[in-house]
């Protein structure tokens, strides 16, 4: 079901689509509380505040197994050059302690694939305990010039997704801002 962008119900229908999206290229993320997957989330709009119609962004903690990870999903309508050309610019030809991989979706969507690791060694007063990053970053951009981001970042733990899980969360057909509709009644606008 499609619900008109910058209305309540797109806002609701995003939020209740990420964990369903996100159980279907990762059935093992269920556990005894599904509803529990997802804590702390919380969203905002695109450039206009608390609606839809340019955007949304989402944030929370992602638990899985033994550790939790944090998880932002971001949905834009109008990608923009920086954004477009991010996603599009060839992936550098060595990255430290990362990858970065390019491939296109299949309805022809750009798709940038990023993994890092880093480590951080907390000073003396904190313990000097090592503090261990993991990162994915998948970025999509549609042929109609949206786009779709995820971003996990896990601390002392593994990501709770691989690379092509993360990719089937951003192509989710249920994850994309509902239809921008114009000012004239009964006249639907073109981006």
């Amino acid at each position: 079901m499609t619900t008109a962008a910058g209305t309540p119900e797109d806002w609701a229908r995003i939020d209740a689509a990420v964990i369903p999206a996100l159980l279907r290229q990762a059935p093992e993320l269920s556990g005894p509380a599904p509803h529990d997957l997802l804590s702390n989330w919380n969203k905002q709009g695109g450039t206009e505040g608390e609606t839809t119609l340019t955007g949304y962004w989402g944030q929370g903690t992602l638990g899985a197994g033994n550790g939790n990870a944090h998880l932002s999903v971001q949905l834009t309508r109008n990608a923009g050059p920086s954004l477009a050309s991010m996603i599009t610019t060839a992936c550098p030809s060595r990255t430290a302690s990362g990858t970065c991989v390019q491939q296109v979706g299949p309805a022809g969507e750009k798709i940038k694939v990023r993994t890092s690791l880093r480590e951080h060694r907390l000073p003396a007063e904190r313990g000097a305990e090592v503090v261990r990053y993991e990162t994915l970053s998948v970025d999509l951009l549609r042929p109609d010039g949206s786009a779709a981001s995820l971003r996990l970042t896990a601390r002392n733990g593994s990501l709770p997704l691989t690379p092509d899980q993360a990719i089937g969360v951003v192509l989710d057909p249920h994850l994309v801002l509902g239809p921008a509709t114009s000012a004239t009644p009964g006249v639907e606008a073109t981006d």
